[in-house]
């Protein structure tokens, strides 16, 4: 009996060294991976039409960012995950000002082409 204890506890114990020495959070992004998450948030934001919002939001925060980023991660944690991003990976987006400059300006250009279509129909 206690030598299956003691199997248990070193498995336990080597699981735990392993999560403690793994960094499930990024230190930084990949250029693509900027991209993918600007693209999602600024479909999201288009598809429910909080262009002006998400504007004045974003066009505020963003001397703020950094900050913006650490205080916001709660609230926005489950938003953010059903659109396939890991909390860390927004602190760590939002923290860059110009992702947020691009954020802006991508949102920009898909409520145009949303205005253009809608005219175009």
């Amino acid at each position: 009996m206690e030598d299956i204890n003691m199997g248990r506890l070193s498995k336990i114990k080597k699981r735990l060294t392993e999560l403690l020495n793994s960094n499930p959070i990024p230190v930084s992004l990949t250029p693509e991976r900027e991209e993918e998450i600007t693209e999602k948030v600024a479909q999201k934001i288009t598809d429910y039409n909080l262009n002006d919002i998400a504007w004045i939001i974003f066009g505020l925060a963003e001397p703020f960012s950094p900050v913006i980023a650490q205080l916001g991660i709660t609230p926005l944690s489950v938003f953010l995950e059903t659109l396939g991003i890991n909390t860390y990976e927004w602190v760590v987006y939002m923290s860059k000002r110009d992702n947020v400059n691009k954020l802006i300006r991508r949102i920009e250009e898909l409520k145009r082409k949303k205005l253009l279509n809608s005219e175009n129909s």
